[in-house]
């Protein structure tokens, strides 16, 4: 099932998106399938996982992000 995932910077010192989703995308399954597209304070994400929910995709990205201090600038913003 597919996610749409969208992340905004919560921090005027955070890494650029372009950096911040790079840092992210290799912290999430490699099995997955990523489209993004990445400006200085958000970050925009299409994530295709078989087999997992959005709500399950959500978790792991969110965990991602609580976990990699490079990341803890970013937060996920609520499902549409």
């Amino acid at each position: 099932m597919d996610a749409h995932i969208v992340l905004r910077v919560v921090a005027p010192d955070a890494d650029h998106g372009e950096i911040a989703v790079v840092r992210l995308l290799s912290l999430l399954p490699g099995r997955w399938h990523y489209r993004h597209h990445a400006e200085p304070d958000r970050i925009g994400l299409s994530i295709a996982a078989p087999g997992a929910s959005p709500d399950e995709i959500r978790a792991v990205v969110g965990a991602a992000l609580a976990t990699a201090p490079a990341l803890r600038r970013w937060r996920l913003e609520p499902p549409p």
